[in-house]
């Protein structure tokens, strides 16, 4: 919610200096920098059973992508400077599609997320 709120801040800054009356229009763009940012935090997530992975997302409207265990070309997960102080981590799961591949992300999963995952994508058993 933070990664929307704080661009907003900005801009809205920039708006009530140098528009008259811009707090207005500041206060506009906070408000929807916050709903934007509280929805993408409640829609972002993943899911596994044993064949599949889904990955849910919103920008402005909401993804659910599913994609099976087979079609994975690599499950890849970063952790940045911020997600490292909350022990939190970034997913992204590649596939080829035709000649080109796509990559799907999901932000900010837990640690225990992050080992299940391992787990379920490694084929050791």
């Amino acid at each position: 919610m933070i990664r929307k709120v704080v661009p907003g801040a900005i801009i809205a800054g920039f708006i009530a200096y140098f528009i008259p009356y811009g707090f207005i229009g500041a206060s506009i763009v906070i408000v929807l920098a916050l709903l934007i940012g509280n929805q993408q935090f409640k829609d972002a997530g993943f899911g596994k059973n044993d064949r599949f992975l889904w990955i849910s997302y919103r920008t402005l409207s909401k993804t659910l992508v599913i994609i099976p265990k087979q079609r994975i070309q690599a499950l890849e997960l970063k952790q940045s400077l911020f997600q490292q102080l909350r022990m939190l981590f970034t997913l992204q799961a590649s596939i080829l599609t035709s000649i080109v591949g796509k990559s799907f992300q999901s932000v900010d999963i837990s640690e225990k997320q992050k080992e299940e995952l391992l787990n379920w994508y490694s084929y050791e058993r």
